[in-house]
């Protein structure tokens, strides 16, 4: 999804106003993102729901993220400047789209990154009604 030319690719990750919004490169996820895919998502966990246990160790979250999220070919990554900064994963069951994933790395949040993610979902999803599962616990994912 980052088939940029060579101008814009020179500003792809980087702030592109006096607020802060980011350009985020986006792409789709390969195996060897994996660990990066974890990394964002538990930090995203640690950081907006600290009070919630951990269902799974990360060497078991790596797993899944090999063996199944990567896999399933919905996964679609931001990265800022060559690192991965957001993870976005959607799926299609029962004639619904679904938002499985929207992870965003806490100090690269507020920065227009999530609604990039957010659009690429809602562009590439099919049917009447897209679904997003959001936690009720976490507050600035109910603003969703």
């Amino acid at each position: 999804m980052c088939a940029r030319g060579a101008d814009q690719a020179a500003s792809c990750g980087r702030s592109t106003s006096p607020l802060g919004v980011m350009s985020a490169c986006l792409r789709s996820a390969s195996p060897e993102d994996a660990s990066d895919v974890v990394r964002v998502l538990r930090a995203s966990r640690s950081h907006f729901l600290p009070y919630a246990p951990r269902a799974h160790s990360e060497a078991e979250d790596l797993r899944w993220a090999i063996h199944s999220l990567i896999p399933s070919g919905g996964v679609t990554l931001a990265s800022v400047e060559d690192r991965i900064v957001g993870v976005l994963a959607v799926s299609h069951s029962d004639g619904r789209s679904w938002i499985d994933q929207l992870y965003v790395e806490p100090q690269y949040c507020g920065r227009g990154i999530g609604t990039q993610l957010l659009r690429v979902a809602l562009n590439s999803l099919r049917g009447p009604d897209p679904a997003i599962h959001v936690s009720e616990e976490c507050e600035s994912a109910s603003l969703l």
